[in-house]
């Protein structure tokens, strides 16, 4: 097997060709989506509701019921998730029990950094109107 550095072109760093290519996307604006972050921020104190990563440029909000407008954008319809684990959860590899808010791994993820976040229950807001709504969740992860 040829070691990567004999096969690939010599890298320039001065090199100003644009290998870029474009294409027309259909976007969906997501409206109201920056106040959806600062009420999730609120609600669950600047911490991701499964770590407690205060970190707030890896913070994101995330949707139970994806968004379908303003209405979806309602803080109990969201939870605050560091930004690695709002992507397994969009992809289904990380849900949330609506009975105990403890934390579901999917199975492929045994044996890797995440492992240890099976079962870990939710940090869920102070104030318990703020809560995900358990239908939500359900419905997430039916």
């Amino acid at each position: 097997m040829q070691r990567l550095a004999e096969v690939l072109p010599p890298f320039d760093p001065r090199s100003l060709e644009d290998g870029r290519s474009s294409t027309l996307v259909s976007l969906i604006r997501r409206q109201g989506q920056g106040m959806f972050r600062q009420d999730l921020l609120g609600a669950y104190d600047g911490r991701c509701a499964l770590t407690g990563c205060g970190v707030p440029e890896v913070l994101e909000a995330a949707h139970l019921i994806p968004y379908r407008g303003r209405s979806t954008n309602h803080p109990r319809n969201g939870v605050l998730l560091r930004s690695d684990l709002h992507a397994l959860f969009d992809q289904r590899l990380l849900s949330f029990d609506g009975r105990t808010y403890r934390a579901r791994l999917d199975p492929s993820l045994k044996g890797t950094e995440y492992e240890e976040l099976d079962g870990r229950k939710l940090r869920l807001p102070r104030e318990r109107s703020l809560w995900p709504d358990v239908a939500a969740l359900a419905r997430r992860t039916g």
